[in-house]
């Protein structure tokens, strides 16, 4: 598949990507990041869904572990994970359901791609100062993405609700500066080097 400009689905979506991480710029926002991502990629003809997701990640250098929600908790401590959690990131314990899994990621049906623009927020853990764009299979129910400095495993909550009418809220309200990314990077600059910031 080739996206509007031209490059591959996954190039073109890494650029969007990292546009979008660099006007969240490494917040907790995870909602609006997804919302903003969703809006710019429209622009190139992608229709991304948000997919609520719970993550555990393990720097190999720090030996720190950072998790999303209660589903990544248990994950880590059932699979050996570090005695120590650096951080418990994501939803705030407020008993909601969306607590459960703690993230939101973005998926591109076809090919199937996860996508998290927020992932740097764990550059405090140890985790690198990275923008996944990853295909995987369909119906994969959890992803692995690893090399020699960290770990990062996704684990999908498809049953988690009580998240989408403020992803929708959000959503509405990053259509202008939406437009304002793709436009950037349609007229064929960098994807770091627009100056919007939330």
């Amino acid at each position: 598949m080739t996206g509007s400009l031209g490059a591959n689905t996954k190039e073109q979506l890494q650029g969007i990507a990292d546009a979008v991480a660099v006007a969240i710029g490494g917040q907790s926002q995870c909602i609006t990041g997804v919302a903003l991502l969703c809006e710019v990629a429209k622009h190139f003809g992608y229709d991304l869904r948000p997919r609520a997701v719970s993550m555990a990640g393990a720097s190999k250098v720090t030996g720190a572990s950072v998790v999303t929600g209660s589903i990544a908790q248990k994950f880590l401590r059932e699979h050996g994970g570090a005695a120590e959690v650096f951080d418990c990131v994501g939803a705030p314990p407020d008993g909601s359901e969306f607590e459960r899994a703690g993230h939101l990621v973005a998926m591109l049906e076809w090919p199937t791609m996860l996508i998290d623009p927020t992932f740097q927020q764990f550059m405090a853990a140890g985790l690198p100062n990275a923008t996944p764009v990853v295909e995987i299979a369909p119906g994969e129910g959890e992803i692995l993405l690893e090399d020699d400095r960290f770990q990062a495993v996704y684990l999908f909550d498809d049953e988690n609700r009580g998240w989408q009418a403020d992803f929708e809220k959000v959503r509405a309200v990053s259509r202008e500066v939406g437009l304002d990314i793709a436009n950037h990077l349609k007229a064929g600059n960098a994807p770091h080097t627009h100056d919007v910031r939330l």
